[in-house]
């Protein structure tokens, strides 16, 4: 189990009691008009549950809450690690929640994460040209420009019916630079 913590939040693997947050979650991130250059999430509660289940086994994929609260108001991921690329980072905060630097914090917490006990060289992520939050986000991170990101998504256009053509950026995070941006001394 993990738990990491912040200032302001905790962060923590999910558990079973969190299904109905949880649901929100993802009814919330399907409505993002950023959704649709992200996976799919099922819309049924059975599929959410589900998934859920799956994730409560997981320390990739942790719950974000605001203490003294426990119900989660988001989450954040580090997704499978793809060779010396590393891991890819995600998140996710509900749409009450955001403008209050939540993501950053939360995504800060699982750097830290990732490259200390996790001991990882990099974290990769992706970001849609149209989604300026995230391209600035991931830049005050330390992410360095990795290249065009461009592929045909899973899902399709909703007029059109057509495949949506991803257009975006890959970004890396190398350990050293997380260090000096962090502050940190090398080695932990």
């Amino acid at each position: 189990m993990i738990s990491l913590k912040t200032d302001r939040l905790l962060l923590r693997n999910f558990i079973e009691d969190d299904l109905f947050a949880f649901c929100e979650l993802l009814n919330d991130k399907e409505a993002s008009p950023f959704a649709a250059f992200d996976r799919a999430y099922p819309v049924s509660r059975a599929e959410q549950s589900a998934l859920l289940s799956f994730l409560c086994e997981r320390d990739d994929y942790l719950a974000i809450c605001l203490p003294p609260s426990t119900r989660p108001v988001g989450f954040v991921s580090l997704g499978e690690a793809e060779g010396e690329q590393g891991p890819e980072l995600g998140y996710f905060v509900r749409s009450q929640s955001l403008g209050q630097g939540i993501a950053r914090e939360a995504c800060a917490a699982m750097l830290g994460h990732a490259f200390g006990q996790m001991e990882f060289a990099a974290v990769t992520s992706s970001a849609a040209a149209e989604n300026e939050g995230l391209r600035e986000l991931l830049a005050s991170l330390g992410f360095c420009e990795n290249g065009p990101a461009e592929a045909i998504w899973l899902r399709s256009d909703p007029i059109s019916g057509q495949p949506l053509w991803f257009m975006g950026q890959d970004y890396i995070l190398r350990r050293e630079d997380w260090l000096r941006v962090a502050g940190l001394a090398f080695p932990f």
